[in-house]
């Protein structure tokens, strides 16, 4: 302990010299011992996880480096929407969170991949329809500025959780039955479990020295929100061609009734940077365009952000008593619906393992467990990663030989009634 000791108390690392039991005591009194489980990160997952832990009956904190835009931007904060597929919206329902986000969720019925050639012309297609695989719908898209509201809320009006925000994770210490994390406002808090839930540049995943394998795209996308002139009917439609695929995500319309979805499109960087650059009406020209015009004329409703597309995956998803979940152990391409649902069939995993410890009275922190997780979970978002990576390739490739294998595979499925369903239930994910 005394060692342990002299790291928080010492930046310089000297030892303490000698047995200064006052200074021990000074420290244990320095330590809020107030929480079970600390969540770093203040994202979507991270707040997801709060949430559900706390129904749970743990008491949680979360910790998250950033502070919360001005109520009156708040819609601006964050352009991006979200599509939830069913097992991400049951663990939504479970966390008590469902009934508020209802409100501003558009279901999707159908997503249609599209192989794109010249202006207004689709040269191969496929539909997946969830009626064949027995769902009324595939999910729900959810603006995240909404989601992140909602789960602000909630959390507010629990007694056993609560956010800080503002402050980062400095240090780290795993002992035999705690954990310890010193912020950067000076506090040092004690935990059974530490999650780690705070992005790919995640402190906590530097802080417990694990490892990370990182691939650029060369890719930027650019997220945003349009009106157009046809009804998305619930269709979520990804068009692909060079550059990368460019994806319609249905929203609610708007309240003089427009229709309206939520874009992210996939360029390689310079081309991204030359559509950023570009005036409102020409932007919506140059995507009415690259969207063939499956849904009319689209006009830019909100404004535009832009961001890196890279791959990476964490040498170990834990470590002492550390899970590392959603991005801070896996990044991939926004393709398919797969980012923010892999993040949370990691939460749904974590969740579940604590349950049964608590059950069996057993340690929430301990090796067997976090291990039992990692492992798991490693395993499944790895063998995702590489097929998500494959299509990206295929979709953003400009070689003829690529091009044609593009409209074959999309061919082959349409015809193969086995395959689609295979595939609708592999996206689905592992628990559906």
């Amino acid at each position: 302990y005394l060692k342990n000791s002299s790291i928080i108390l010492c930046q310089s690392k000297k030892k303490i010299k000698g047995t200064n039991f006052s200074l021990i005591k000074k420290v244990c009194q320095m330590i809020d011992k107030e929480w079970d489980i600390i969540v770093v990160g203040g994202g979507i997952a991270g707040l997801t996880t709060v949430s559900l832990l706390s129904k749970l009956g743990f008491r949680v904190l979360c910790v998250e480096p950033l502070r919360p835009p001005a109520q009156s931007k708040l819609q601006a904060s964050d352009l991006r929407s979200t599509a939830y597929l069913v097992n991400a919206v049951n663990l939504l329902k479970q966390a008590g969170l469902w009934k508020n986000l209802k409100e501003h969720a558009e279901q999707l019925k159908i997503m249609r991949i599209c192989d794109a050639g010249e202006p207004r012309e689709i040269i191969q297609e496929t539909s997946f329809n969830s009626k064949e695989v027995g769902l009324p719908h595939f999910g729900y898209n959810i603006p995240n500025w909404f989601t992140k509201k909602a789960i602000l809320s909630s959390i507010n009006s629990c007694s056993n959780s609560k956010i800080i925000f503002g402050v980062k994770a400095v240090g780290l210490i795993n002992r035999l039955n705690e954990s310890i994390l010193k912020l950067s406002n000076g506090k040092m808090l004690s935990a059974k479990l530490i999650i780690g839930a705070d992005g790919k540049d995640s402190d906590i995943r530097y802080l417990s020295n694990i490892c990370v394998k990182k691939w650029d795209n060369f890719q930027d996308a650019i997220a945003c929100m349009v009106t157009h002139e046809k009804d998305h009917e619930g269709t979520s439609i990804e068009i692909l061609e060079t550059g990368g695929p460019c994806t319609l995500v249905p929203l609610k319309s708007s309240s003089d009734g427009k229709f309206r979805s939520a874009v992210v499109w996939m360029e390689t960087r310079t081309q991204a940077k030359q559509l950023m650059h570009l005036n409102e009406k020409d932007f919506s020209n140059k995507l009415s365009e690259r969207t063939k015009f499956v849904l009319g004329k689209c006009k830019l409703d909100t404004k535009r952000t832009i961001y890196p597309i890279t791959s990476q995956l964490a040498e170990k998803f834990y470590e002492g008593r550390v899970a590392l979940i959603a991005e801070a152990a896996h990044v991939m391409p926004p393709i398919g619906a797969q980012g923010l649902n892999t993040s949370f069939e990691d939460i749904s995993l974590l969740v579940r393992l604590l349950k049964k410890a608590v059950t069996t009275n057993s340690d929430i922190g301990a090796l067997s467990l976090l291990r039992e997780y990692g492992s798991i979970r490693r395993r499944i978002t790895k063998s995702k990663m590489i097929g998500i990576n494959l299509l990206n390739n295929t979709s953003k490739s400009n070689s003829l030989l690529t091009k044609r294998l593009r409209k074959f595979g999309l061919g082959l499925i349409n015809r193969n009634t086995i395959l689609k369903t295979s595939l609708m239930k592999a996206g689905l994910g592992k628990f559906y």
